[in-house]
């Protein structure tokens, strides 16, 4: 890391307080902190897959806690019949909450199978003050496809602005609201490589602040845009310096003038390794299976390629869904192509397979499963290179572990990600940045906004990954 403002976290700010929102059954991911004004009340939302192992139906929830007690029952708001996902929260001004997120129309569509799916926001509605009665799910753009990560917030004077991403990674979209509810669109901002998961916030003289990341220098950086009229933007400087991808900013504004960034290093990224191995007989089993912990309950595996030292011959295997077409020197190996001496290759049983948006042809397919599985080829003795790519499942910390007839050659695959905290104080003109250190957490990630809340404390929630399970944080930050 090469970074002239990054310090250690509790330099600058500590803990005083964290509370876990643990779910040991499901996944659970993008928080979003909301403080109810003139109450003791904080509101919480995220989004939570059907299942451990699975990710092809994801469901939004919302739940509140007075005074940083023990947290209401959970109530799920989406249907639960798609990928929702991202969702954000705002109080309204007859004291309902409105929640929006985005989703898919199908389970298993996109992001895992590829670009043939097509994302909406939603919105929905509480019945009244109450977080457990909730309206049916209404389209916020029905004219409009591929929308992602909505970001809200209420002005001072009691209007709304939205956020969100627009054609998978080429705009951002802005719109206006009177009442939360009912949207006006304004104006896309542009001039940005695969822009995505903006946050916005308004400060008291109206100013509005967007954040977002995008590519540049082949890098996922982090920006932060100003504007007076939600249509002329003026770039702002972060002196945020970091070779890692930076991913998933929210920005906020407390009553006292500081403006706040959190946002955290993107280690979600396929990793690929090389080794040399003896084969002393006319097969390659390669058995893989994940360690488990870390949220991460499958193991994945995107491609092998399999060099011999000696002749020079070379096999390539890419591991893939059954729609996806065959790219040149690769041999296209599909979840269920179980092994025969025919073939000379294949798995020891079925799986499943997953496309992710982000990556080239290679490193977007691969195949998961929750209980060891084999990939076994016919070849000759010999000298080989090894080099298998794999993708992460949730975490930055991989968790795949592989052997090949017996000896492992993939055992430790951590790259964990980490949250970073700014700060600008007002009529200040430079932003400091702390790095959160992840404790006894193998990892931290998704954190929400820093929510100004009474007696000058400061809250915010992330999700994080231990040894035995994934959930949600929150923690009391104060400022040293």
């Amino acid at each position: 890391m090469t970074n002239r403002v990054i310090n250690d976290f509790n330099n600058r700010f500590r803990v005083v307080h964290q509370l876990k929102v643990v779910n040991h059954k499901n996944i659970q991911f993008w928080p979003f902190l909301c403080a109810e004004s003139g109450s003791n009340r904080m509101i919480l939302s995220w989004y939570q897959y059907s299942s451990a192992t699975s990710p092809e139906q994801s469901d939004i929830y919302i739940s509140c806690m007075e005074s940083l007690e023990e947290w209401m029952d959970p109530c799920r708001i989406s249907g639960g019949i798609s990928y929702n996902n991202a969702p954000c929260v705002i109080k309204l001004e007859d004291g309902r909450t409105a929640v929006y997120w985005h989703s898919w129309r199908s389970p298993g569509v996109c992001p895992f199978e590829g670009t043939g799916g097509i994302t909406y926001i939603w919105g929905a509605l509480s019945k009244g003050k109450r977080l457990d009665q909730w309206l049916d799910p209404f389209l916020v753009f029905p004219d409009e496809e591929k929308q992602l990560y909505p970001s809200i917030c209420r002005t001072f004077s009691g209007d709304f602005y939205l956020v969100y991403s627009k054609g998978y990674g080429g705009a951002l979209g802005i719109a206006h609201s009177l009442d939360g509810i009912h949207w006006v669109k304004i104006n896309d901002i542009k001039g940005y490589k695969s822009i995505n998961r903006p946050d916005i916030a308004i400060d008291k003289d109206g100013t509005i602040w967007v954040v977002f990341s995008a590519v540049e220098d082949k890098r996922r950086k982090v920006f932060l845009i100003k504007s007076e009229d939600a249509i002329n933007w003026e770039r702002q400087e972060l002196n945020l310096d970091i070779e890692d991808n930076l991913d998933r900013p929210k920005v906020s504004i407390d009553s006292s003038g500081y403006h706040w960034i959190t946002l955290q290093t993107d280690h979600w990224q396929p990793q690929t390794f090389s080794n040399t191995v003896e084969l002393s007989d006319n097969r390659a089993i390669f058995r893989v299976e994940s360690d488990k912990t870390a949220g991460n309950y499958n193991w994945t595996i995107n491609a092998i390629q399999m060099k011999n030292l000696e002749s020079g011959s070379q096999k390539n295997y890419r591991f893939c869904g059954n729609e996806i077409a065959g790219i040149k020197d690769y041999v296209s190996v599909t979840p269920d192509c179980i092994y025969s001496i025919d073939k000379g290759f294949g798995l020891s049983r079925s799986v499943v397979s997953m496309k992710r948006m982000m990556g080239d042809e290679i490193t977007s397919s691969f195949i998961y499963g929750d209980k060891p599985c084999e990939f076994i080829m016919d070849t000759q003795p010999g000298t080989y290179k090894t080099t298998i790519t794999i993708s992460p499942w949730l975490s930055g910390k991989v968790g795949t572990y592989i052997s090949v007839n017996g000896t492992g050659i993939i055992q430790d695959t951590k790259k964990e990600s980490y949250i970073i905290v700014g700060s600008l104080a007002p009529k200040a003109r430079k932003w400091e940045f702390s790095k959160m250190d992840n404790g006894m957490d193998l990892e931290r990630t998704r954190p929400s906004r820093i929510v100004d809340w009474k007696d000058n404390r400061r809250l915010m929630t992330w999700c994080y990954f231990s040894e035995l399970e994934q959930g949600l944080a929150l923690g009391d930050i104060a400022t040293v």
